[in-house]
């Protein structure tokens, strides 16, 4: 499951940020082997693509996303929870953030929760961030990358996909 953070503060990376995951989803990943999910988070949270194999239905909601205005992190996490009730697998969250949650603390519980369900973490932060925060939202130390700009977006992706297990 990938969460885009299209907050106001994404506004001049946004456009850098939606063709990394066109790559992710349209090159990278083997679909024949995985589900993909699209949330994006603002103030609203929204479930752009549930979990699938259809490639086209995946670069269609990334073409689809627009900033918006606040970070509701933690409604990413929880929407991003549901979408895995019924996913016995392997199960994977890849979340690109530039800048803070409304409410960090929410935000690390939910985090939280969802490593304790056995669901992976990949927290990316870009440019000027709580780099402290945003590593505890991660899995595990490597499982937190730590961008200066969104140009670096799309090696980071390959570098998680190519630690994927067949799920």
């Amino acid at each position: 499951m990938v969460l885009l953070d299209n907050s106001g503060s994404m506004y001049d990376s946004l456009y850098t940020a939606k063709d990394a995951c066109r790559h992710l989803m349209g090159e990278m990943l083997d679909l024949s082997l995985h589900r993909v999910g699209f949330i994006t988070f603002e103030t609203r949270v929204l479930l752009r693509c549930p979990l699938t194999q259809n490639r086209r239905d995946l670069l269609a909601a990334v073409d689809e996303v627009s900033t918006g205005c606040s970070t509701n992190m933690t409604g990413a996490f929880v929407k991003a929870g549901r979408q895995f009730l019924d996913v016995q697998k392997s199960r994977l969250v890849i979340i690109v953030t530039d800048g803070m949650p409304d409410n960090p603390h929410t935000a690390s519980r939910e985090s939280e929760r969802l490593k304790n369900q056995g669901i992976k973490i990949a927290a990316i932060g870009v440019g000027d961030i709580d780099h402290a925060y945003l590593s505890t939202l991660a899995s595990t130390s490597q499982d937190y990358y730590q961008l200066s700009d969104m140009e670096s977006l799309a090696a980071t992706f390959q570098n998680i996909v190519q630690g994927l297990k067949r799920c």
